[in-house]
């Protein structure tokens, strides 16, 4: 009877291996809604997101000097000091989210992250705010139509920007689209003629219509994203201290029989080191180095012959062992439907003798107590 429980147990265990990946599956496929998309992070997950801003700092500093000196070069050519104080105002912006990504880059800790993520939305909003006063102070003073136009392929760049940057953002997203677009889709409306400006500034427009619409989607699958590898890892979390805890002596094999987990009743059962310097240690070497199996040569030598014929062809392995001091271990081992495997030590020394004495027992006349 035991041993049928303990075979149980096995399978009990594999099924929850497989409840948990058809889950996660199932909701890695859901669709991110747009409310999702608006829903804030945990600070935790926040925090990766803002680490995130390192993989984009020399893109950053690139583009915002580019951005700098055609900004510069606009506002004098323009002869304007307007221009000059916009010009200004969007370098400030541009130098702080390329110090903010460089932040990002160096720093390890949460609080630190949290201060890049605030310096990058501020300079992002500044350089939006520099930007837009820029390209409207130009449009509305000057007839030039190749420094216009200068100024319309930077705004449109600073939106692409921004879009590409801001993963995570999609509230600075909007704010900076829509500053933009606005600003920029009213100055060509004003001061350009009759249907040349309404359509550049429809097409203006939609063109921040779907950067907002595109930043929400990345967000809602970003945030999807890293709200199921956070639950997969709280998962795999518990589902480590259960086997950790667990009275049974257990390990849990990958498809190369390397240990992936063994836990505290396994490791002391067999007197080597602690699970986790036993990850990735090929299961039969483990065997073949544990300390209360030295004088188990012959039984080890089977064992392992016979587990390279049964997982050739994915069957249970059930033998048995003999400990130093001559104690009984079972070890049953049950193939996992991701092609690894759930093997279950026991000390079976007390289960086989009360088995040896009932079948003495039974041997004996009942009257006389003599062996029939």
């Amino acid at each position: 009877m035991r041993n049928v429980k303990y075979v149980n147990n096995a399978f009990v265990m594999q099924d929850m291996f497989s409840t948990r990946r058809r889950g996660s599956a199932h909701d890695n496929e859901a669709e991110p809604s747009w409310v999702a998309a608006l829903s804030p992070l945990p600070p935790t997950l926040n925090a990766q997101l803002t680490r995130g801003l390192a993989e984009y700092c020399w893109p950053v500093l690139f583009g915002g000097s580019v951005a700098t000196a055609v900004g510069f070069y606009a506002a004098s050519a323009s002869g304007t000091n307007e221009a000059l104080i916009w010009a200004s105002a969007a370098s400030l912006g541009f130098a702080c989210t390329a110090a903010a990504c460089f932040a990002a880059w160096r720093t390890g800790n949460d609080k630190s992250l949290s201060v890049a993520d605030r310096m990058f939305s501020f300079g992002a909003l500044v350089a939006t705010i520099g930007t837009a006063g820029l390209v409207s102070s130009i449009v509305l003073t000057t007839d030039d139509m190749q420094l216009q136009a200068l100024l319309l392929m930077l705004a449109m760049a600073v939106i692409g920007a921004a879009n590409g940057t801001s993963i995570g953002r999609p509230m600075l997203v909007a704010a900076q689209s829509l500053l933009l677009t606005v600003a920029t889709a009213m100055s060509v409306a004003v001061a350009w003629d009759g249907l040349l400006g309404w359509a550049g500034a429809l097409g203006i427009y939609g063109y921040g219509i779907t950067s907002v619409a595109l930043a929400l989607r990345s967000h809602g699958v970003q945030a999807a994203l890293l709200i199921a590898r956070d639950t997969v890892a709280q998962e795999r979390t518990r589902l480590a201290a259960t086997v950790q805890h667990l009275p049974l002596a257990l390990a849990i094999l990958d498809k190369d029989r390397n240990v992936v987990t063994m836990n505290h009743s396994a490791t002391a059962l067999l007197g080597v080191g602690s699970g986790e310097a036993m990850v990735h240690q090929p299961f039969h070497d483990v065997l073949m180095t544990a300390p209360r199996l030295t004088l188990a040569t012959t039984d080890r030598d089977e064992f392992i012959r016979r587990v390279e014929q049964l997982t050739v062809g994915r069957q249970p392995v059930d033998i048995v062992l003999r400990l130093n001091d001559h104690r009984v271990m079972d070890v049953q081992g049950q193939p996992l439907p991701d092609g690894g495997w759930i093997v279950m030590l026991r000390d079976t020394t007390g289960e086989r003798a009360a088995f040896a004495e009932l079948n003495r027992e039974a041997r004996r006349c009942p009257l006389t107590g003599l062996p029939n």
